[in-house]
């Protein structure tokens, strides 16, 4: 090889160390970049529940819910993906992204209060679940 070329792969390889280095020392974990399979999902919120009210994944797919409001103004939360988000209006959807990189069943949540049953779709039969499947 010649001498220009070596060059280029060890700039390019320092370029990966501070690229990674950047990462771990902003607290960005790792596992929040792309795994696995993309799973997409569009989820229905309405007074009271929502639509599909479980989705199945497997750990270390990167995760896409578009959840649209069919009523009242709703939103969707899983606090253990750092998932919060409401709908900018009623019918169009709001887009949420994560890697799935914990297994378990996760409850999803209404995050607007939408009426009198508003607490059952936080903890109750009108939450729904996200199941993620171990590796």
């Amino acid at each position: 090889m010649n001498r220009i070329a070596l060059q280029l792969i060890f700039l390019a390889l320092i370029g990966l160390v501070l690229y990674y280095g950047y990462l771990v020392l902003s607290g960005i974990p790792i596992s929040t970049m792309d795994h696995g399979n993309v799973k997409e999902f569009t989820i229905r919120a309405f007074q009271y529940g929502f639509d599909p009210p479980n989705i199945t994944v497997n750990h270390g797919d990167t995760v896409i819910i578009n959840e649209i409001d069919v009523d009242v103004p709703h939103g969707i939360g899983i606090t253990e993906f750092g998932v919060i988000a409401r709908s900018p209006e009623i019918g169009k959807p709001v887009t949420v992204r994560f890697v799935a990189d914990k297994a378990g069943t996760f409850l999803f949540y209404c995050t607007v209060f939408c009426g009198e049953g508003h607490e059952g779709m936080v903890t109750g039969s009108g939450a729904g679940k996200l199941i993620v499947l171990p590796a």
